[in-house]
């Protein structure tokens, strides 16, 4: 199930609020841990993640990598040198 479902499936009565954060949790929020556990065996530093876009930080060159959605559209690749 989509994020979105979940809240609209609160938002219209469907879910109690214990089932929503219980599902927020176990089926969203939970997978952000995952990656933060699994970045340690990779070349990303970091994930940022903000309004329709996923962006990554790589280790050894500081690139940016901004990768962005849009609904119909094929995912594309952005690389930026990262200043700092």
């Amino acid at each position: 199930m989509k994020l979105t479902d979940t809240c609209k499936d609160f938002k219209e009565g469907r879910i109690s609020k214990p089932d929503f954060i219980r599902t927020m949790y176990e089926d969203h929020h939970s997978k952000l841990f995952d990656y933060a556990a699994y970045l340690k065996q990779t070349n990303i530093a970091s994930i940022e993640i903000s309004d329709d876009t996923v962006s990554m930080t790589s280790r050894d060159k500081a690139v940016l990598m901004v990768q962005h959605s849009t609904p119909g559209k094929v995912l594309h690749l952005e690389l930026e040198t990262k200043e700092g």
